[in-house]
């Protein structure tokens, strides 16, 4: 189980650029706008979006304010607004939208002009504002690293997918698994040079500058690194952090890593060990797990209980703070 504490994959991950608050109540709002979508009532769906939004103090969803993927039965408030020719209202949300950090990608930003349900807006003063605002965007994202980058993300995802898959049929000691692994670590290794080349000479970029996913790569690579290199770069990242140059979630996995690799408690419950008597994942040695839901909600994760749903494994408070001492104890050896 060793390898498996090593392929760490990264399920919370990307790109929800959907940063924001939402309730049940929020969500049954906007379920209320789908019939009027199908209908193309697009100012009654806007109104309807706009209800949503009220509902949690304005602080929706980004990709219900603009959703390039189109992947969802919901528009978003911005296309909404722009197709009932409303737009003013339709400008807000995509001046809003571009204000976050998230809207920084390369994909976003190219969608965007060339977005057709935006049509109306095209011949509106503001749109040549807006266009150059989005130019500006553009222009300053480093397009060369981005697809470095991005093709560093995928050959890191791909095989630890691969892993996994072959894992959850024959086990992770098989021989397969194990030459996977070897190339795994090959490849981190070469991404790691590319990596360390960027936060050396450059610092810990932001999505402004590598786009969302060339951001969070950064991490990944480290996050997946030895101890002595994550040691090296988390002083870094967590002042990227405090400039809102990197995602506190992340920073919180990998400050986990690295407490659990110094023999040291963990903070958010990131790092899991097998109970082989249970057959079971559980989270290694976590400091104060009374309030361990509180400290994650804080950097944007999920409860514990859904983080360790996902890998089919149970939480119970009290029952983990009676089996404590035995983790720790387990941990030291």
């Amino acid at each position: 189980m060793r390898i498996k504490s090593i392929i760490t994959f990264i399920g919370l991950m990307i790109f929800s650029v959907g940063f924001g608050q939402t309730t049940p109540k929020y969500d049954s709002i906007l379920e209320e706008a789908g019939p009027l979508i199908k209908d193309k009532d697009w100012l009654k769906a806007a109104q309807v979006y706009s209800e949503a939004f009220k509902s949690v103090g304005n602080t929706g969803f980004l990709v219900d304010r603009y959703n390039p993927s189109m992947l969802q039965e919901r528009y978003d408030l911005a296309r909404l607004w722009a197709m009932a020719n409303q737009p003013d209202s339709a400008f807000r949300q995509l001046f809003e939208a571009i204000q976050n950090i998230y809207i920084h990608d390369l994909n976003f930003v190219n969608y965007l002009m060339i977005d057709t349900c935006l049509i109306t807006l095209h011949t509106n003063k503001r749109w040549s504002e807006f266009t150059e605002d989005l130019t500006a965007i553009k222009k300053n994202l480093d397009e060369d690293m981005i697809l470095h980058l991005d093709t560093i993300y995928k050959e890191d995802q791909a095989i630890r997918f691969q892993i996994d898959d072959i894992a959850a049929r024959k086990g992770y000691n098989c021989d397969s698994v194990t030459a996977l692994t070897k190339i795994m670590f090959a490849e981190g290794s070469v991404h790691l040079i590319y990596v360390k080349n960027i936060l050396d000479e450059k610092g810990w970029l932001g999505p402004d500058k590598i786009g969302i996913q060339g951001n969070t790569t950064l991490w990944l690579v480290i996050q997946h690194s030895e101890l002595a290199v994550q040691e090296k770069y988390l002083p870094m990242m967590r002042e990227a952090v405090h400039n809102r140059n990197a995602f506190a979630r992340y920073l919180a996995l990998l400050e986990d890593r690295v407490a659990i690799g110094q023999g040291k408690k963990q903070i958010y419950g990131s790092q899991l060990g097998y109970d082989s008597i249970a057959g079971t994942l559980y989270p290694l040695p976590l400091t104060d797990p009374d309030n361990v839901d509180k400290r994650r909600s804080g950097v944007g994760l999920d409860s514990l209980q859904s983080y360790l749903s996902g890998f089919n494994a149970p939480w119970n408070l009290e029952a983990y703070k009676k089996k404590l001492p035995e983790y720790e104890a387990k941990q030291k050896k």
